[in-house]
């Protein structure tokens, strides 16, 4: 059996590997008793707002003599963090502490600490089992996330722990760089003559891949509205797209005469930060954000989002109907649902994928939210709300986000069927990682959606539910 079990450890990846056996040296080191304390630090990640992350593992699992020590910020017993399993921790101490040595990996949050020199495992006494230098989280949010989701939690238990651990650490990161990208160049190129007063501009953000736009372009060729009211935008948000699509532009204006600007803000600033990039550079009362990937099946469909505003002053932002390409139906709006398998609240496209006909709405009507795949707002407004929140990794919750502000304002989300277009869906998302990765950028954006609206969301279900009691 022992043969097996280190056998198997030649298997483990390279960073495993090294931490067992410094853990082993460090324990001969020491003159190790079988049974004793042993653990080790593999990383320790500090953020400006004081959020220090430690990961590691201390056997025996879950000792309450076992403690997580940060200079100049206390201290916690290895018992009282989050518990990550570390099954390859029978390869080495199987033996020794039995199969409860793959509950022996932790992961702990200090909070309020200045910046550490040193993080340390110590047991009874103070004995300091392992001392690991921490480092500096720096200012990419995304790999930032990468490094804390690569210690396991088991999916019922996620959200309690990016409530707690990821969720303010994630947090301090992307607030680091939001600053830093108030501090960016703006660029901006004008191919054909720019609208001098637009009743509305129109907002996409490239991320991925740019070669839908000449798409668009095709489409809008044909839509009298480009031509004499509205204003198109491009904002570039993957400095791999600039190049290429610059190159292109003048070509794309000339064959579709359809008059375009792009925008650059050096650096890729998310769903968010480039919807809100671009808003400042437009002209237009009314303000249309759509994804790259998202076509009109008919012209006037700008004008008709803009009546519907006009028309209806309660109504703060308005989306159409959008189509899969096979014709069937992705969005009639947005509802809440409870999600009991992670105990969060989540967003629901009801009838997703059914025939068209089954959407038997006829006119403007009122949703708990809508998607930003497509969505018209006044000016205005959106500026007093200051746009879209910027503080959600990746992707996700932004566009429910902005409509609950709305909400909070008094002003409602809507869904009007009297307007489609057809949407390829996620294209540009598709790049920003593997599937289990998604899934958790997912989960912890719902943490934060849910910790800013919960108490909204829940009324709205609520007063739904009285409503069709009744």
């Amino acid at each position: 059996m022992k043969q097996l079990l280190f056998r198997g450890a030649r298997l483990l990846p390279g960073p495993v590997r090294q931490s067992l056996k410094e853990a082993a040296r460090s324990a001969v080191a020491a003159g190790h008793v079988p049974g004793a304390p042993v653990g080790h630090i593999d990383g320790a990640r500090w953020t400006e707002d004081g959020s220090l992350v430690v990961v590691g593992w201390a056997l025996p699992a879950r000792a309450e003599n076992i403690f997580i020590v940060a200079d100049g910020g206390g201290s916690i017993a290895a018992a009282e963090a989050i518990q990550v399993p570390r099954p390859d921790l029978l390869n080495r101490f199987g033996e020794e502490f039995g199969p409860t040595a793959a509950a022996g990996g932790f992961l702990a949050r200090f909070r309020n600490v200045a910046k550490p020199g040193k993080v340390s495992l110590a047991a009874e006494g103070r004995r300091t089992l392992f001392s690991a230098r921490a480092i500096e989280a720096g200012s990419d949010p995304v790999a930032h996330a990468r490094w804390l989701f690569s210690q396991p939690t088991p999916v019922h238990q996620l959200v309690e722990r990016f409530s707690t651990v990821d969720l303010p650490a994630i947090s301090s990161v992307i607030e680091k760089r939001n600053r830093a990208l108030e501090h960016k160049k703006i660029e901006r190129w004008d191919f054909g003559r720019p609208r001098p007063d637009p009743q509305a501009t129109v907002i996409v953000p490239l991320y991925g891949r740019w070669d839908f736009v000449e798409h668009q372009l095709l489409a809008f060729a044909d839509d009298r509205e480009f031509n004499e009211d509205i204003e198109l935008v491009y904002v570039i948000d993957d400095p791999d797209l600039l190049a290429g699509l610059l190159s292109s532009a003048e070509e794309l204006y000339e064959l579709y005469n359809v008059p375009f600007t792009v925008i650059w803000g050096h650096a890729n600033r998310g769903f968010s930060g480039a919807n809100n990039l671009g808003a400042n550079a437009a002209s237009g009362r009314y303000l249309v954000f759509l994804n790259s990937d998202a076509f009109p099946t008919a012209p006037g469909w700008v004008g008709s989002l803009v009546r519907v505003l006009e028309e209806n002053p309660e109504f703060g932002v308005v989306a159409p109907r959008l189509l899969f390409p096979d014709g069937g139906l992705q969005h009639v709006g947005i509802e809440f649902r409870w999600n009991g398998a992670f105990g969060i609240w989540i967003n629901d496209h009801p009838l997703l994928g059914l025939p068209a006909e089954a959407d038997k709405v006829s006119g403007l009507c009122e949703r708990h939210a809508v998607t930003g795949a497509c969505m018209a707002v006044r000016r205005d407004e959106f500026d007093a709300l200051d746009g879209f929140d910027t503080g959600y990794l990746i992707g996700d919750f932004e566009d429910s986000d902005l409509c609950l502000k709305y909400r909070r304002k008094g002003l409602l989300p809507g869904y009007f069927p009297g307007v489609e277009l057809t949407h390829l869906e996620r294209q540009s998302i598709k790049q920003s990682g593997d599937q289990e990765f998604r899934q958790k950028v997912t989960i912890l954006n719902a943490v934060r959606h849910q910790l800013r609206w919960g108490e909204l969301i829940e009324t709205l279900v609520a007063d739904e539910m009285r409503e069709a009691a009744q």
